[in-house]
């Protein structure tokens, strides 16, 4: 089964809605307004598209949906009922489905997705103090939807990351103890139904010069710290993969376009694979896709630097400037 953003390109879709485009290269006239200087970058084999004067991205969906006045999912159906040939498959990627774009299903599993996250100025001191981070960072990423609080029937009190389009969730204890769930155990826990494809915190993205991939919800935060001391979360926005085993989903691609991408994996190999991939998706979409390497430093307990939270510590430990973007 193939992924319709994959199966159908731009240039199949403006041909076969009578629109001609013209230009060569990249660069084609807009079909969307009086364009006589090309301005109309299409880009990734024909799956992605920028207007260099408005600013506008999207793939062939929202292209379609733009081209014909209608909504992505209309835009979806009209996609399908023009090319399917039985071939495709209607989830986009993950378990995220392109036809709930814009209308998502309630959630249900195990632990109830929060209705909204909270605030708790004491749970907050105990959870920057857990992992070396401040509470003003803390409050920001609380601020922009993307860290909150909530409370779990089976442990209690929990910490949440997210942002404001609620595709994915992901959870730990307050408590610092691993979830047991069907005889397995995890530090974490991602919300059933989450879109583990998202990127959580893109939304916070659309105004950003850059964005700063890590993974997990620990390195979040600690990304959040970092960019608040050096002041760069006006220019810089966080976003975390929930696992280096996914990829990022097919239709937020286009969103790192013309941004610079600074990927901040895990230094083992499952991590060095994961930064690898997400280089790969992005080197043909992001102005500039680069993977940020950990330096080859041990903690005081003689534990080596292994992902962001770590050269956090490592850096507090040792009273050293922390920037780990001149590493």
């Amino acid at each position: 089964m193939e992924n319709i953003c994959d199966a159908i390109s731009i240039f199949d879709a403006a041909n076969r809605f009578g629109v001609a485009l013209k230009g060569k290269g990249k660069l084609y006239s807009s079909p969307f307004r009086r364009d006589e200087h090309p301005s109309f970058s299409i880009f990734g084999d024909g799956k992605f598209f920028k207007d260099l004067a408005t600013g506008e991205t999207g793939n062939v969906i929202s292209f379609t949906a733009k081209l014909k006045g209608i909504s992505n999912k209309e835009a979806y159906k009209l996609l399908l009922s023009e090319f399917d040939n039985g071939s495709f498959n209607a989830v986009s990627s993950g378990r995220h489905s392109l036809d709930s774009l814009n209308e998502k299903k309630p959630r249900k599993g195990d632990i109830n997705a929060p209705k909204k996250l909270l605030w708790d100025d004491a749970l907050a001191e105990i959870v920057a103090k857990r992992y070396s981070v401040s509470v003003g960072s803390l409050k920001h990423a609380f601020d922009v939807g993307c860290f909150g609080f909530g409370n779990s029937n089976k442990t209690g009190n929990v910490w949440i990351v997210g942002d404001n389009r609620k595709l994915s969730y992901q959870i730990r204890r307050m408590d610092g103890n691993n979830w047991k769930f069907s005889g397995k155990e995890a530090k974490a826990w991602t919300l059933k139904n989450s879109d583990c494809s998202y990127p959580i915190g893109l939304e916070n993205a659309k105004d950003k010069q850059a964005i700063c991939i890590c993974e997990g919800s620990t390195d979040f935060l600690s990304c959040f710290h970092i960019l608040k001391t050096l002041n760069m979360l006006g220019t810089h926005a966080p976003v975390a993969m929930l696992g280096a085993n996914h990829k990022i989903g097919i239709p937020y691609l286009h969103e790192f376009a013309g941004k610079v991408a600074m990927i901040f994996a895990d230094a083992d190999e499952v991590g060095h694979k994961a930064g690898m991939t997400w280089a790969n998706q992005l080197k043909d979409i992001a102005a500039v896709a680069m993977i940020c390497m950990l330096p080859d430093y041990a903690l005081k307990s003689g534990k080596k630097i292994k992902d962001l939270n770590d050269y956090l510590r490592y850096a507090h430990e040792q009273g050293k400037e922390l920037n780990p973007f001149r590493m």
